[in-house]
């Protein structure tokens, strides 16, 4: 079925204006077509019944039509050992006992409760015990989730250790009591831009918001980020979907775990905490021969006079790329410099002799300089130019 572009204009708008999601077309014209259909109404006749009074109803069902992400247990696996290897040994030092965590678009539940076995099995005593509010859009959703039953078939996502955290019964697999009682399930709209009510009683020591930033414009993103971050206690930590960057949120540090990006909120303005010693290498290409920083404990009291002045850099464009590596190098107290390869919007032979120059300059001044990049085909590009690709 083909909507007439006024429809579909209209149809982006609300739902852009009651949820916050910016679809491209292709994506609303086919889950609204499928809407029309089964409550036997098209084109402007669909529009005028979302703003009826018996509207809400079908407003509701629509998004839920056009929410097309996917949700599993233990998706993206790798970012749950770094919560193991970096967020819970953090917690475990500065005595959180009761970390209050946030699983936001939380859909059917899986992510909610993978938070509740990993934290379940890898705090060290009965002592700790997290505490998981888990927020979504969708009745529907909420509905299955509260219910902790799925089909036994999602066991084959789930690690032999955490199997034994379900029931299972015929085609069944239910979550085990003790588990299920670490999460709650609430009703909340992100684009309400303000946290539910049982988030606001205490900061939050982790956040876990993934592949839910991609359905927001630019602004309304920086409206929910704000959100997000806002809820946060100093030192807490904000997880997202892999295709998401917080890199223009200045409250906010990167942190590397294994090949993983977390995201820290800074302790105070101008300090943040530094990471654990990681467990797996990054994926980043060493090219002085200066040996590394040594690797330190996560502390929130380090004082900027035992860490080694060390500079991260990121831009898009050969000539910005350039101008901040000749200002970080230009630094008389510079230890170490980071230059980030996924910013750069095109590698290129320019950005190559930007970066041999940057080398041969950090060599002479005996800066320890590393390229980062999470990306296996730009490991190859510097291995191509000879900067030392692949990972170190």
């Amino acid at each position: 079925m083909s909507i007439a572009r006024s429809v579909l204009d209209g149809l982006q708008r609300r739902l852009r204006e009651h949820a916050g999601l910016e679809l491209p077309a292709w994506v609303v014209e086919s889950r609204a077509a499928q809407r029309m259909e089964a409550v036997g109404v098209n084109g402007s006749a669909y529009v005028e019944l979302l703003d009826s009074r018996r509207g809400a109803a079908e407003l509701a069902a629509l998004v839920e039509a056009v929410r097309v992400g996917e949700t599993r247990f233990f998706r993206h696996h790798a970012q749950f050992d770094a919560l193991v290897e970096l967020v819970v040994p953090h917690w475990v030092e500065v005595g959180e006992k009761t970390p209050l965590v946030w699983s936001a678009g939380c859909a059917t539940g899986e992510e909610a409760y993978t938070l509740a076995m990993v934290l379940a099995h890898a705090f060290p005593s009965p002592a700790y015990k997290p505490q998981i509010v888990a927020t979504d859009l969708s009745d529907e959703a909420l509905a299955i989730a509260r219910r902790g039953a799925y089909a036994s078939t999602v066991l084959s996502h789930v690690p032999e250790t955490y199997k034994k955290d379900f029931v299972v019964r015929g085609a069944t697999a239910r979550i085990r009591p003790e588990i299920a009682s670490l999460v709650t399930f609430e009703p909340h709209n992100l684009a309400s831009f303000e946290a539910p009510k049982v988030l606001r009683k205490r900061p939050l020591s982790l956040v876990f918001c993934r592949n839910v930033l991609i359905y927001f414009d630019a602004q309304a993103r920086r409206s929910v980020i704000d959100e997000l971050v806002e809820t946060l206690g100093p030192g807490g930590f904000l997880f997202v979907g892999y295709s998401e960057s917080l890199r223009d949120v200045e409250t906010l540090v990167p942190i590397r775990a294994g090949d993983q990006v977390v995201w820290q909120k800074r302790e105070t303005a101008a300090s943040a905490i530094e990471p654990r010693p990681r467990a797996k290498p990054t994926r980043t290409a060493r090219v002085s021969h200066r040996p590394p920083a040594p690797k330190v404990e996560a502390r929130a009291k380090a004082s900027d006079a035992a860490q080694p002045p060390t500079v991260h850099v990121a831009a898009r464009a050969p000539a910005e790329l350039s101008a901040k590596i000749a200002t970080a190098l230009g630094r008389a107290t510079l230890s170490s410099l980071t230059v980030d390869l996924d910013a750069v919007e095109v590698l290129d032979d320019e950005v190559a002799r930007i970066l041999r120059r940057a080398a041969a300059a950090a060599r002479a001044s005996g800066v320890d300089l590393r390229f980062a990049t999470q990306q296996p085909a730009t490991n190859r590009w510097l291995g191509r130019h000879r900067l030392g690709g692949g990972s170190s």
